[in-house]
């Protein structure tokens, strides 16, 4: 997406929240999954609004949930993103139901698209989801995508815990062959907005932390993309980094520019089948 000569935004993907159920309890979930307040968008209406997605001229659609993957018609879901001669850009999931028969399934659709998964820390995933084994399980899933040629992204949210296991995750993720990490304390909204006092990160936390996670990045390498968000993005191919927000502002003075552009460029529809600008606030 970037703006035209009027400085008219034009979308050019849609963040389509599926369904607000996921069986994992994760404590920072911004839509309440565990408790599904939203519930999900019945198929039929789906369709319609894939029908209005493409009319406005949008080719790229991101599913997430809750949990994508909870649907029985996830793949019939695709299926209708597919016949509108539009692509499934990013799959966001826990990562706890992809199978073999899944990605058999998206191959035999010529679909090979990048998988999202949430990973919250070496040693800390099972505490932030809610589920005994989710990081085991997570390592699991991981290495079956990539067996399968699958391209993997991990997002991790940071607590004041687990933000020492940073450069660790960067190794683990790294030799599991995921290609990006963004880092980002959760939004205090959701279930996280009664835990954010308690568990969330400080800045004094980042300012301490994120140093010594750069000088072992650079030394290692450049292992894979790593996006602390909203301050500065390294990528491994070029081996240089961008400061945020002064990144993609479009000419904007870095100090004129958001930190967070995505709103500016993706649609987001939340399991209710609302318009939001922005995913981590569709329920509020």
């Amino acid at each position: 997406m970037m703006p035209d000569q009027h400085g008219m935004l034009h979308f050019d993907s849609v963040i389509f929240s599926i369904t607000g159920r996921c069986y994992y309890k994760c404590r920072h979930c911004s839509v309440n999954a565990p408790n599904a307040p939203m519930d999900e968008i019945p198929f039929e209406r789906i369709c319609g609004m894939l029908d209005d997605i493409k009319g406005c001229g949008i080719e790229n659609v991101v599913l997430i949930g809750g949990e994508p993957l909870i649907r029985r018609d996830f793949l019939q879901i695709v299926d209708e993103v597919l016949r509108r001669r539009m692509f499934v850009r990013e799959i966001f999931t826990n990562g706890s139901l992809v199978t073999p028969e899944l990605l058999d399934e998206l191959e035999r659709r010529n679909v090979r698209t990048l998988f999202m998964l949430s990973f919250d820390g070496v040693g800390h995933h099972d505490w932030m989801r809610g589920i005994h084994g989710a990081e085991e399980d997570f390592y699991k899933r991981v290495r079956l995508l990539r067996e399968k040629g699958f391209p993997v992204s991990c997002n991790m949210c940071i607590t004041k815990e687990s933000i020492s296991s940073l450069w660790e995750t960067v190794e683990k993720l790294a030799e599991l062959g995921v290609g990006s990490l963004t880092v980002y304390p959760p939004v205090e909204c959701g279930l996280w907005e009664d835990q954010a006092q308690t568990y969330g990160v400080t800045a004094d936390l980042i300012g301490e932390e994120y140093p010594k996670v750069i000088e072992e990045y650079v030394a290692a390498g450049y292992p894979l993309d790593l996006n602390l968000y909203g301050l500065i993005f390294f990528s491994s191919a070029l081996k240089k980094y961008a400061l945020v927000p002064k990144w993609r502002t479009w000419g904007k003075e870095p100090e004129e520019a958001p930190a967070c552009l995505t709103y500016a460029s993706e649609l987001n529809i939340s399991p209710e089948g609302i318009l939001s600008p922005c995913y981590a606030l569709m329920s509020d």
